[in-house]
């Protein structure tokens, strides 16, 4: 746990988890290792890497929402409660009420047979926390706080735009004042204007209902600015965490480093740089590094030996031999 977390209670508390899929012939497809993440209440941590990387699996795992073929250990802990060993019921309140989770897709969120009003109230009814008429009015609320107009309320979601109803989902996820809000890519449909008002309002939100908010993105910039910390994820592992404060600061891993070099810059006449290669197979994950092949770097023993998350700063941390090598603390 970090010393800015130590000032607030810990919402969301993530130890050691690990997801494998069955792979048949290739054997256990593993998709997540060893992630460990904690989240403060209203805090904001920005979960960032390529495509397959494990961030989506991480956030569906956390709720339990991965197919039968997944296999699932290590601790989701929320505001102290074990999920994980959860009876139906108390997991089945704890999506309701203490943890939301809005993907990247809306209509994969939504109901499309059910009106938007009715998925904002159902939980708050079902879980007991309003009556019909209050939770209505909740509903209006909400569809105002995310600048929808209230007509949004009696509408099905294909009958809104791609944005519209992605905010829909956010409203939706809203609704029960969640410990914990899980957001998969929520600003995608949105249009640029739209999306910096969007995560302006998550983060106003996050901080005056002191939310812990975990959001998965490809946008390093976007993290920057509106998260308080980062996290980098490569190969099913996180192989960075640090504070956005120290945005700026050495040492950075390499897999990071260049993910911003490959970040478009609209003041900068040079085009992106790529990255060479591609992520491993999740069948043949390296003994050591998963970003050794890949790596401009690589030292000997990065091919055999993983590296451990360990701090090389104040609430900083690497899963890097080189950065280690280079005069980070141990």
């Amino acid at each position: 746990m970090t010393a800015v977390q130590t000032e607030r209670s810990t919402a969301l508390d993530v130890r050691g988890l690990r997801v494998e899929f069955d792979g048949g012939d290739a054997g256990p497809l593993v998709a997540v290792r060893d992630v460990s993440l904690d989240v403060g209440a209203g805090r904001l941590l920005g979960l960032v890497g390529e495509s397959g990387c494990g961030k989506s699996t991480t956030l569906l795992a956390m709720v339990g929402l991965l197919s039968g073929a997944a296999t699932i250990s290590g601790a989701v802990r929320l505001a102290g409660q074990e999920l994980f060993t959860a009876d139906q019921q108390a997991l089945r309140r704890a999506r309701g009420v203490g943890i939301a989770l809005v993907l990247q897709a809306s209509m994969s969120t939504l109901n499309p047979v059910r009106k938007i009003a009715a998925q904002i109230t159902e939980p708050l009814v079902y879980h007991g926390l309003l009556g019909p008429a209050a939770a209505r009015e909740r509903a209006r609320e909400l569809l105002a706080l995310m600048r929808l107009p209230a007509h949004v309320g009696e509408a099905f979601p294909h009958e809104l735009s791609g944005g519209m109803r992605q905010r829909a989902s956010i409203a939706v996820a809203l609704a029960p004042d969640p410990k914990v809000l899980l957001l998969d890519e929520p600003t995608t449909a949105l249009d640029v204007i739209a999306q910096a008002r969007v995560l302006e309002l998550i983060r106003t939100v996050a901080r005056e209902r002191e939310i812990a908010v975990v959001l998965v993105t490809h946008d390093l910039p976007l993290v920057a600015h509106y998260c308080d910390e980062v996290a980098v994820m490569y190969g099913g592992e996180v192989v960075e965490r640090r504070p956005t404060t120290r945005w700026d600061e050495e040492p950075w891993h390499p897999y990071t480093r260049m993910l911003l070099a490959s970040t478009p810059d609209l003041l900068d006449a040079e085009l992106p740089a790529t990255i060479p290669g591609t992520p491993p197979r999740l069948d043949q994950l390296p003994a050591g590094c998963p970003f050794v092949d890949r790596c401009d770097r690589a030292l000997t023993e990065c091919a055999t030996v993983r590296p451990a998350l360990d701090p090389v700063g104040p609430e900083h941390r690497v899963a890097c031999h080189v950065v280690r090598d280079d005069g980070g603390e141990r």
